[in-house]
């Protein structure tokens, strides 16, 4: 599974969303993610990739593409 499903279903499965309605040109807020659910996701993220994100790096995270680009440059393999 690549980075990109992966956080899509990450998304999906945090907020009871179908993985296929997950868009990466989406703005989380079109999902009613505010920027709280923002921290629970990048916890997530954490945990899974088993990365490092500092909170600066996630403030201007407000689509799915930008969280998945994040998470790219965390995890070059």
């Amino acid at each position: 599974m690549s980075i990109e499903q992966r956080v899509k279903k990450i998304i999906a499965d945090q907020f009871g969303l179908d993985i296929e309605k997950v868009q990466t040109e989406h703005k989380l807020s079109e999902y009613s993610i505010d920027s709280l659910d923002v921290v629970d996701i990048v916890m997530t993220l954490e945990e899974q990739f088993k990365i490092q994100i500092e909170d600066a790096e996630y403030q201007n995270a407000d689509s799915v593409i930008k969280i998945i680009e994040l998470v790219n440059s965390k995890n070059p393999s």
